[in-house]
């Protein structure tokens, strides 16, 4: 019996032997894969050249776009308004979800459509 004793204890320290050298292995692949990522992400040197940007957004809007906001506008607060300052958002979001954070936000800011009641 004791023959198989040792026997048992071989095969286990061998298939323990094999798992932590597996596992070694592993962790020196993924430490060479960061330092391949590293040698990859350095940036390439830069070449200067001027590039002509044009706004998107001129800084005199269009009447018709200032009218379809201010009507926007109008329908939503139901009082007299003035426009006095508009911003643009300078990109639009990047995936679906930042779309449907930006949703939520801009839902979560009810306005009240009732007209107040006069108090005599």
């Amino acid at each position: 019996m004791s023959e198989e004793l040792v026997f048992a204890f071989r095969i286990t320290v061998i298939a323990m032997t094999v798992v932590y050298i597996s596992l070694i292995l592993v962790a020196g692949i993924i430490g060479l894969f960061k330092k391949l990522n590293k040698v990859s992400m350095q940036p390439a040197p830069a070449h200067t050249t001027e590039v002509k940007v044009e706004e998107k957004y001129p800084h005199d809007l269009p009447p018709e776009l200032l009218a379809v906001i201010s009507a926007a506008v109008a329908v939503a607060i139901d009082k007299k308004f003035q426009i006095k300052k508009l911003r643009y958002r300078n990109a639009p979001p990047e995936n679906n979800w930042s779309k449907q954070g930006v949703a939520s936000i801009m839902a979560s800011h009810a306005i009240n459509k009732h007209k107040p009641e006069h108090h005599k």
